[in-house]
Order: C-alpha cells, then sequence, then structure tokens
C-alpha cells in the first residue's frame, strides 16, 4: 500500500500533534514536581495549599489528554466501521425488514428482497 505525500504529511502532522500534547503534559508534571519543591523551601506551610491544587491541575490536564486521545481514537474506529459497512453491497439501513410470526423484525434475504420487489412492480 503505498501513500501519497499529502496523507503521509497529514499523518506525521497528526502524529507530532500528539507528542507534543504528551510533551507538555510530561512538562507539566515536572514542572509541578520541581515547582512543589521550590515553594516548600520557600514558603513553607503557605505553600501547603499551593501544592494540592496544581496538583489537581496536574491531574485535570492528564484528564484532557487521555479524553482526548480516547476521542481520536473513537473517531478513527467508527470511520473504519463505516467504511467496512460500505464496503458491503447495501448499509444496514437500507435492507427490507419484516416482522415474524413472533412480532420481531428479521432481515429479508435477497432472494426474497427480489420477490417482493417483482410482486410490487405488478401492482
Amino acid at each position: 500500500m503505498s501513500y501519497d505525500d499529502d496523507e503521509l504529511k497529514e499523518v506525521k502532522q497528526q502524529v507530532d500533534k500528539r507528542l507534543w500534547r504528551l510533551g507538555l503534559l510530561g512538562a507539566h508534571f515536572v514542572a509541578w514536581v520541581a515547582g512543589s519543591a521550590v515553594l516548600a523551601a520557600a514558603l513553607g506551610e503557605e505553600g501547603a495549599l499551593i501544592v494540592p491544587i496544581w496538583f489537581g491541575v496536574v491531574v485535570l490536564h492528564g484528564l484532557y489528554y487521555f479524553l482526548s486521545e480516547k476521542r481520536e481514537h473513537d473517531i478513527q474506529a467508527e470511520l473504519e466501521r463505516r467504511e467496512q459497512l460500505r464496503g458491503n453491497d447495501k448499509l444496514k439501513r437500507d435492507r427490507l425488514y419484516r416482522l415474524s410470526d413472533d412480532g420481531e423484525l428479521v432481515e429479508v434475504e435477497d432472494d426474497e428482497h427480489d420477490e417482493v420487489l417483482k410482486d410490487k412492480q405488478h401492482i
């Protein structure tokens, strides 16, 4: 499978964007660790209030990162699923259904579907 230059460039940009987000999260965590040590040395007990609040911000940053990654993954999975459905002759919603004797929807087979269409044309 070969990729054209535009598609390869787009994929590289997406990967770079993901790595940048992860790098920012890592830098934020390192800044919190270093900043906590500096605050503890400089402010003593007064810094004890700032450090946990800052840690909460780091946790929220991590949550945002992981949710955005999950969103990207879910979008890609849905696109692949839809592409796979379109690869079939018909989408599921375009298929014909009928009620069975017990009241459940049953998909009409292609042979039955053709007969129904012929009957409708004669009416």
